[in-house]
């Protein structure tokens, strides 16, 4: 499956900043809010991986509340 030692760190290298993002986004997702500018960081990451999710899909629903929680964060720095 891996050629080399190498691959096999990439790869956990992916998965852990994969894992680490979900479970960021849970987090503001179920807090709705964001706290800090880490948590922001995070957001609009996975903002911009699901930016082309379909509406009124579980991908489409969860883009738009990270919009939401986004979006009330960034006025509430400017405010």
């Amino acid at each position: 499956m891996f050629s080399n030692i190498f691959d096999v760190v990439d790869k956990a290298i992916f998965l852990k900043k994969s894992s680490d993002l979900c479970i960021g986004v849970r987090d503001i997702l179920t807090a709705c809010q964001i706290s800090n500018a880490a948590e922001h960081k995070l957001a609009l990451k996975r903002i911009e991986q699901l930016w082309n999710a379909k509406p009124d899909t579980g991908l489409g629903n969860e883009l738009d509340n990270l919009v939401d929680i986004v979006c009330q964060y960034e006025e509430q720095l400017l405010s």
